[in-house]
């Protein structure tokens, strides 16, 4: 399960080294290759926290 958010907030501790980047663009290639890897190996993909985590300052499974 790649996680497809984009990493904007460097104190977001939920995230911190889990999301390819900041760089929309970036994201997406890695995200897309993350998933055809999957794919050819007969891995479904599900893409996890998008949209909208990266911007978060909180951690949602500690904090509401």
């Amino acid at each position: 399960a790649p996680v497809a958010d984009i990493f904007l907030q460097p104190d977001n501790d939920c995230l911190k080294g889990r999301c390819f980047g900041a760089d929309p663009n970036t994201v997406a290639r890695f995200v897309k290759a993350s998933v055809e890897v999957a794919r050819t190996s007969g891995i479904l993909s599900c893409l996890k926290h998008f949209p909208g985590l990266g911007d978060s300052v909180i951690d949602p499974h500690k904090s509401t």
